[in-house]
């Protein structure tokens, strides 16, 4: 979008605040926010050129016979969908990102295209399939909000600037708040489970682990069934396949999941305090 051929004789609007808290508002405000002054005055993006965009889609490309073998790209109510990685040089520069990005079959081109283009980034959902390595820095870049629910790596490593895989532990840091997490593969190391236990989790809230290829054998049942209750809700994980761990190695995956399953199924709630009073109360009587 070029705004001089666009906009003409815009004027400064009168705001209600004084300008250092109109400043402060419009440097801090989030996408959602930018969405809405776009829309209610012309000024405000005029000044900031802030392109709002939803979600981002790098389909699978597949060409079916009843379907356009060129079909366009797709950019409509900040969403963006394409086929084909060249189209993503036709995104706009200053994006503010707020809700997905999926990439398939992604290569480092394509990166190096888009990641310059985000300037803030408050995305709830992750996914990259059978895509080329991701650098951590990037990583951080999209997750650094805090916001993501979704983490879906598939085929799809994050790597060093020296091109060695980050360990899980530095992975899951950065989405202490996610619902559904699939990771493939998976780096781990000797003290992996020591900083996955050190991190400061949330609520329990997570409804789907899934790791598979871990490339070590250095996870235990029982300390990895100790993880899932500080980060899982253990209710929910009683579901078929709403946990998968998967070793390089099929024998060490077959012994530890029988381990772990079996802890998984007898797991019992603990108590509330509250009601472990008002039993003693009862047999008190």
């Amino acid at each position: 979008m070029n705004p001089t051929s666009i906009f003409k004789n815009i004027e400064i609007p009168l705001f209600p605040f004084p300008k250092t808290v109109m400043n402060y508002i419009f440097a801090n405000g989030k996408p959602r926010h930018y969405k809405k002054l776009n829309k209610t005055c012309k000024y405000i993006f005029i000044k900031y050129q802030r392109n709002c965009v939803d979600w981002i889609h790098l389909q699978e490309d597949y060409v079916y016979y009843d379907e356009d073998p060129e079909p366009k790209p797709v950019f409509e109510r900040y969403k963006f969908l394409t086929r084909f990685e060249k189209d993503f040089a036709l995104l706009p520069s200053n994006l503010m990102f707020s809700s997905a990005l999926e990439l398939n079959r992604a290569t480092t081109i394509l990166y190096k295209t888009l990641m310059p283009k985000i300037v803030i980034c408050n995305i709830g959902s992750l996914t990259m399939m059978r895509s080329a390595d991701f650098l951590y820095d990037d990583f951080k870049f999209l997750t650094n909000s805090g916001r993501i629910q979704t983490l879906n790596l598939y085929d799809t490593k994050i790597i060093y600037p020296n091109g060695d895989p980050v360990e899980i532990e530095n992975i899951l840091a950065k989405v202490i708040n996610a619902w559904f997490i699939t990771l493939n593969p998976v780096h781990i190391t000797q003290n992996t489970m020591k900083n996955l236990l050190e991190i400061q989790w949330g609520r329990p809230i997570l409804m789907m682990l899934r790791l598979t290829k871990i490339d070590n054998n250095y996870f235990q049942p029982d300390q990895f069934f100790e993880l899932l209750q500080k980060i899982a809700s253990m209710s929910v994980m009683k579901g078929h396949d709403r946990y998968i761990v998967e070793f390089k190695d099929p024998i060490k995956t077959q012994e530890f999941n029988i381990i772990l399953s079996k802890m998984v199924k007898e797991y019992k709630e603990p108590v509330p305090e509250a009601e472990k009073k008002e039993v003693v109360k009862d047999k008190e009587k």
